[in-house]
């Protein structure tokens, strides 16, 4: 496989590493904060202007992926925030050659160190176009990009499971009277020497489970945001329709089969989700209702937060689309680029933030304070 190179010092940054003010982050390490409130965590430039999916590596730096849909004359970039809350820009991933664009969203750290990433190009070039990137780590320095998988339309989602990486393609369809999405799998060994070539067939092997997305206001996005709980059951939410899939499977690996866990109706909209696995509550993101939801294994929804239209600026949700369990204490990523009329966010603006919330106690274990 050949590696693709690009420069982190990029060309539109000439100081990578900040240290956030008390005017663009208000909340400091160690201060307190009320319980379930959003506070603005982050505030960034331009350049940084849709935050999406989150990982966490081994040292507990949170990275998060910044595709720049919003904002395309900046390139897709990937973020990392320190353990004392500092940020830089970690990678400024190499284009695709068609679209000369690399659009990252969802991100994950398999078992080998690497990060995982879903470029997603189906705005710019919806034919199969889409690929899944492994930035290689070394000492916990990103050294360069392969790719490592090729064929998808619009990868959203990724989770590592074992030795398996799971992805989201959130319109997985052959012909446009479709409305279908799915979740693939690949093993880590697939992805060694060679890039995995994925087939538009409804029949391609990798693709172990579809979903039927229910149309909304002239929208039909499914599979988004997915974790497996603690068992090793994996759940998807529905973007556009707000559903909830359980999947169990068997001991080879195969789905044993697929419930659906919250039905329509239950919340409008899922993007991200988290699962704790001290608890197994799942925390998902209702961009659509500018809301935290939190889950209990059991179906029981409560909701963690929520607010009207806002630009951010004051640390309120503005279009939550992926959130992450740091300690005791939520991160939740601002997309800001409402896609239906249904959404509480109008419109995107200038302000592009990052939130953080404190659970309340009442949703964590003991052990849930340790997790980072």
């Amino acid at each position: 496989m050949k590696p693709l190179f690009f420069s982190i010092l990029g060309v539109f940054f000439s100081v990578q590493v900040h240290a956030q003010s008390a005017a663009s982050q208000p909340y400091k390490p160690g201060a307190s904060l009320k319980p379930g409130e959003p506070q603005l965590l982050f505030s960034f430039p331009d350049y940084i202007a849709q935050p999406d999916g989150m990982a966490v590596d081994p040292e507990g730096n949170v990275f998060f992926s910044c595709p720049n849909s919003s904002a395309p004359a900046y390139p897709g970039l990937l973020v990392k925030i320190t353990p004392d809350y500092q940020w830089e820009v970690a990678y400024n991933l190499p284009a695709h050659p068609t679209t000369h664009k690399a659009v990252p969203m969802g991100i994950s750290f398999g078992p080998d160190g690497n990060l995982y990433i879903a470029d997603n190009q189906y705005n710019l070039d919806s034919n199969f176009q889409s690929r899944i990137l492994r930035l290689n780590m070394e000492n916990g320095k990103p050294v360069g990009v392969d790719v490592v998988a090729k064929g998808l339309k619009h990868p959203n989602a990724l989770r590592w499971h074992k030795n398996d990486l799971y992805i989201t393609d959130t319109k997985w369809r052959t012909s446009d009277d479709m409305h279908t999405s799915g979740i693939f799998r690949i093993a880590s060994h697939e992805m060694e020497n060679d890039s995995v070539q994925i087939q538009p067939s409804m029949e391609e092997r990798h693709l172990i489970a579809t979903f039927e997305a229910i149309p909304q206001d002239g929208n039909d996005l499914g599979t988004d945001g997915m974790d497996f709980d603690s068992q090793g059951n994996l759940f998807v939410g529905m973007f556009t329709d707000g559903r909830v899939f359980k999947l169990t499977f068997d001991q080879s690996g195969a789905v044993n089969s697929k419930e659906e866990f919250l039905k329509l109706g239950t919340i409008p909209c899922c993007d991200g989700i988290f699962i704790d696995k001290t608890t197994d509550h799942l925390y998902i993101a209702d961009s659509e209702l500018n809301a935290i939801h939190v889950v209990t294994k059991k179906g029981e929804v409560r909701t963690l937060a929520k607010n009207g239209d806002t630009d951010g600026a004051d640390g309120g949700l503005d279009q939550p689309c992926e959130p992450l369990l740091v300690g005791d204490k939520l991160f939740v990523a601002n997309y800001d680029q409402p896609n239906s009329p249904s959404f509480v966010n109008k419109q995107a603006d200038g302000v592009h933030t990052m939130s953080i919330i404190q659970v309340p106690a009442e949703f964590l274990s003991t052990q849930s304070t340790t997790q980072r």
